[in-house]
This record gives C-alpha cells, structure tokens and sequence, in this order.
C-alpha cells in the first residue's frame, strides 16, 4: 500500500482566533488603452495601495481601518485620491477569506476635485507562509458614488496582492 502524505500540501495553523492583531496591505495596479471610433486613442495608468490593520473580534472574522491611496494617470488628466475604509474580513479554515468595506474618499487633480462613496468586497484566499504571515489574493468589486455635481455611479472590478501579519 502506497501512502501520500497530504499534509504536505496543508497550509501552518493559521493565527485566525479572537484577539488577534491583524496589520498589513494590498496593492495592485491597471493599464488600459482605448481606440474611439472617432480615431483617437487614450490611455491610463492607475495604482492602488491600501494598508491596513484590524483586530478579530471573534474567531476568523476581523474588523477594522485600511487607508487608500490611488494615483490615475492619463494622456489628458492626473489625479489622486485619498480615501478611508472601514472593513470586515471573514476567514475560513481552508484558507479562503471574504472582504466587505464602504469608505470615504477625496479626489484631486490638475483641474479636478471631487469626493466620493464607496462600497466595495472581495473574495480572496490566504496563503500562510508560517504561523504569522500569509500572502493574499483578492478579486474584488468597489462601487463609487461621485457626490460631484453629476453624482456619477462608477463600479471597478479588479485583483489585489497583499501581505498580512498576524501578532
């Protein structure tokens, strides 16, 4: 009889347990290139980072403040954004976690200012490194009421790569 050995696949004990810090951030970046019919072309470069810390208020589900940072450059227009975010994050076992937050932003360019809403959650999965670190990858959703003039409803799906430390 052969026998394979799948706790070598298996991730450490993970640090997902009531009282529990939780500190770190995610990052991820977009580029984008339009043709218009009309023939002119445009294209835009945007950069996100979000550090973050929380605490678990109870075993696998942490609440807590993450900070955005977002730069957006274009051939016509450059902005950044500063935001604030609430949030939640629910960790299961097996290494998957879901993310929910709603924030508030403030938007400043060139010649453009603006603040906004947000809402927003992914879907991720944790990969523990050892019994203190894990490495995380997110799909993710953000809505963003505009509370410009226009009151424009913009959404963004995009993946984020973060690194989070358990103490």
């Amino acid at each position: 009889m052969i026998e394979i050995p799948l706790l070598s696949f298996s991730q450490v004990e993970k640090p997902i347990t009531r009282s529990t810090f939780l500190i770190g951030g995610s990052a991820s970046a977009g580029f984008y290139t339009g043709v218009y019919e009309t023939g002119g072309t445009s294209s835009n470069l945007s950069i996100y980072f979000t550090p973050s810390a929380g605490y678990f208020i109870m075993d696998g589900l942490a609440i807590g403040l993450a900070p955005r940072v977002y730069f957006y450059l274009s051939d016509n227009s450059t902005f950044t954004t500063l935001g604030l975010s609430p949030f939640a994050k629910y960790y299961f076992q097996n290494g998957f976690v879901v993310r929910l937050d709603i924030g508030y932003s403030f938007s400043t360019g060139e010649s453009y200012s603006n603040s906004s809403l947000g809402f927003g959650g992914g879907l991720g999965y944790a990969y523990f490194l050892n019994s203190n670190v894990a490495l995380e990858l997110f799909l993710n959703e953000y809505i963003n009421v505009n509370e410009s003039s226009s009151n424009s409803v913009s959404n963004s799906l995009y993946f984020s790569l973060g690194l989070q430390a358990f103490l």
